[in-house]
């Protein structure tokens, strides 16, 4: 198995999510609590970007990622829809790891 350098931790703050391309793939990366959540940056409700630009946002309570199109609500944990157009859909999961203070996706 192959990982491809995302970026390092230090670059997704506590509490933040960022979008970035990596190997062709459009990601959204969260950081809550020391664990890393990354997703594909589509939402299940019109396949529209979940990002307005490059800013992704959460909550107030940092537990979800928010889309800027029509304002759904994903848990970071699982990346289920829990408010908004499309309840009980999710995102699609991209898997990552932590190594030494770099972020990698796993192939």
């Amino acid at each position: 198995m192959t990982s491809k350098f995302v970026c390092h931790l230090d670059d997704i703050p506590e509490g933040s999510a960022i979008r970035l391309l990596v190997a062709g793939k459009n990601l959204v990366v969260t950081h809550r609590r020391g664990r890393l959540y990354a997703y594909r940056n589509e939402c299940p409700h019109m396949n529209l970007p979940l990002t307005n630009r490059n800013h992704c946002t959460m909550d107030k309570d940092q537990k979800h990622l928010v889309c800027a199109q029509h304002a759904a609500e994903f848990l970071l944990e699982n990346g289920h829809c829990v408010k908004g157009p499309c309840i009980g859909m999710k995102l699609e999961s991209v898997p990552v790891d932590l190594i030494g203070g770099n972020v990698l996706l796993k192939d």
